[in-house]
């Protein structure tokens, strides 16, 4: 790994609908722009994970910075 590259962890809470709709699949809108964002960027995703928490989603990210 070059010396000028280093990690970051992110996190982003997506909620369910209140009354999701029966037999269908979720989807999650926001994780994909959120992830589309970093990756304009240049940052290169090391590790994705998700915890179910009541009402919502947890999803926590390790990021490998740019390198210059």
């Amino acid at each position: 790994m070059p010396s000028d590259s280093k990690l970051f962890v992110t996190s982003l809470p997506v909620f369910f609908d209140v009354d999701p709709i029966p037999g269908k699949e979720f989807t999650f809108p926001q994780l994909d722009s959120y992830l589309d964002n970093y990756a304009k960027q240049g940052w290169e995703l090391v590790q994705m994970n998700s915890t179910l928490v009541s009402e919502f989603m947890l999803f926590s990210f390790a990021w490998r910075t740019p390198t210059s």
